[in-house]
């Protein structure tokens, strides 16, 4: 994949690959902060904390649609890797997966987020071990579930029930392994 770099007009650095673009912004959440004298802990920019909010707020809207994207692309991973449970298949699904963990909170499923984070953690432990390829498919399908119910929030009765039971299914899984991360959430 070839990247061309380039900036955007806020001086971002923007890596243009084939099929994605990388942004290192120039500010970070450290640039708003600010220390009061006598005071060593950092406080916050109210003003581009409450910036921040907004733009994200006008960002929501556009959430439902990453949301199917993600969904596409985790269930896509996951067809793969059954298809043809390899290395390079599995790792595919490992960053789809982490991917999704990480992203689903803030899209509005943090229960979602809850059952990819437990497909890692499940990956992590079974590290070059087979992975049953039903558990995969329970995790992938509950997170389908879980946003087809627009299951939003942590206490959601059909995510909650899924994401405890799948749970419970990768720590017996995992018990046996020395050394296995933890699958408590």
């Amino acid at each position: 994949m070839a990247k061309t770099p380039s900036s955007s007009r806020d001086g971002a650095k923007v890596e243009r690959f084939a099929d994605y673009d990388v942004v290192t912004p120039t500010f970070n959440l450290k640039t708003f902060a600010r220390k009061t004298p006598g005071n060593d802990d950092l406080l916050f920019d109210e003003e581009a904390i409450a910036r921040a909010e907004a733009a994200l707020n006008n960002l929501s809207s556009e959430f439902d649609g990453w949301m199917k994207s993600e969904l596409v692309r985790l269930g896509e991973a996951r067809d793969r890797f059954v298809a043809n449970p390899e290395a390079k298949t599995r790792a595919a699904l490992y960053n789809v997966s982490h991917d999704f963990r990480g992203q689903a909170a803030t899209l509005g499923f943090p229960l979602a987020g809850r059952v990819a984070d437990t497909l890692c953690k499940v990956m992590d432990a079974l590290d070059k071990a087979e992975l049953p390829v039903a558990l995969i498919t329970n995790h992938v399908d509950a997170i389908r579930a879980i946003v087809r119910e627009d299951a939003r929030g942590e206490s959601h009765p059909i995510g909650l029930a899924l994401a405890e039971g799948l749970e419970k299914a990768a720590r017996e899984l995992t018990a046996h392994l020395e050394d296995a991360p933890s699958i408590a959430p």
